[in-house]
C-alpha cells in the first residue's frame, strides 16, 4: 500500500468516526429526554413514538378514472413528449 493510500484510509476512518460519535451523541439527548419526560409524568406510550398507529391508504379512484389515466399515460408513452393533465 501507497503512503497516499495509507492517508485516504486513515482520512475516511476519521470522518467514519466522526460521524459515529455524532450519531452517539444523539442517541444519548434522546435518552436524556426519554429519562427527563419520564421523570415528569409525560413519558408517553412507545407507539405513540414509534408510530405505530398511523396507516397509509391510496387514494380512492374509480374504474373510469383509472381507465382514463391509463390511456393517457399510454398515449405518452407512445408519442414520447405529450404532456399529461391528470
Amino acid at each position: 500500500m501507497e503512503l497516499w493510500e495509507f492517508n485516504n484510509c486513515v482520512a475516511a476512518f476519521n470522518e467514519q468516526q466522526a460521524e459515529r460519535s455524532k450519531e452517539m451523541t444523539a442517541l444519548a439527548w434522546q435518552t436524556a429526554n426519554f429519562v427527563g419526560a419520564a421523570f415528569a409524568g409525560k413519558l408517553r406510550k412507545l407507539s405513540w413514538y414509534l408510530d405505530e398507529a398511523v396507516t397509509h391508504t391510496a387514494p380512492k379512484v374509480s374504474k373510469e378514472e383509472f381507465e382514463r389515466r391509463l390511456a393517457l399515460a399510454q398515449e405518452v408513452n407512445a408519442d414520447g413528449n405529450r404532456k399529461v393533465e391528470c
